[in-house]
């Protein structure tokens, strides 16, 4: 969208076209539902100097979809660890359809691409 407004501003006629968002996409990939009957869904940013939207969505949600995940993935492992989250419980969507694709697990001291996904199940047995 940044990209959008900028060309809008330039003057030329633009046209959002829907797509299928990445969360959605990389649950696929992992053939993993986002929610089941009556489980709640939050899907949050990850901000280094505000975790209060994380920790909120971790505390509140069964299941959560944490975006922009790359530079943080410490901070998803300590957030989840201070509440008892396996790591189990968590599905790592990593530069899909580019060079260096991952889609499983979360592996403590593995280094994640630029696009990448966390989706954390906390109800679900992934074992």
């Amino acid at each position: 969208m940044y990209t959008n407004d900028e060309v809008k501003k330039r003057g030329y006629e633009t046209e959002i076209i829907p797509g299928i968002p990445s969360f959605c996409h990389g649950a696929a990939l992992a053939n993993i539902p986002l929610m089941i009957g009556n489980e709640g869904l939050a899907i949050v940013p990850v901000a280094k100097e505000n975790t209060a939207l994380l920790s909120n969505a971790l505390d509140n949600f069964d299941n959560v979809v944490v975006m922009k995940a790359f530079k943080s993935m410490d901070l998803i492992q300590e957030l989840m660890g201070g509440r008892g989250i396996p790591l189990s419980k968590a599905t790592v969507i990593s530069n899909v359809g580019m060079e260096g694709e991952y889609v499983g697990p979360m592996e403590e001291g593995r280094e994640y691409g630029y696009f990448t996904t966390v989706i954390i199940k906390k109800g679900e047995d992934k074992e």
